[in-house]
């Protein structure tokens, strides 16, 4: 019980929520339940920790998506500024050679 107690204390304290909240769940296991008590309140707190777990992956998902759209976002910028750049470099070059018949090497 006290290792399954550190680890959801450890998978809350990544979702940020409080030991508070964790203590009042846990002080509904008493010793002194039912067998069929205390087991339906384990396969109902496993739920709850499972949900919350799902919860916070999703958080991450939500993160991590927006973070890649910024990513390829700025990506096709910089891809953006640099054919414009190369552009108008070759097209100066071009009207160099026109305007007074330079060639660059």
């Amino acid at each position: 019980r006290e290792w399954v107690h550190e680890e959801v204390s450890a998978v809350r304290a990544v979702a940020g929520e409080t030991d508070a909240e964790d203590e009042e769940e846990w002080s509904d296991f008493s010793e002194d339940g039912g067998e069929d008590e205390s087991v339906s309140k384990r396969s109902s707190f496993g739920v709850l920790t499972f949900l919350r777990c799902i919860r916070m992956l999703l958080k991450d998902l939500w993160v991590y998506l927006f973070g890649g759209i910024i990513w390829l976002k700025n990506v096709w910028s910089c891809v953006k500024r640099a054919v414009k750049t190369v552009y108008h470099v070759f097209r100066w070059r071009e009207e160099r050679q026109n305007r007074f018949g330079l060639v660059f090497d």
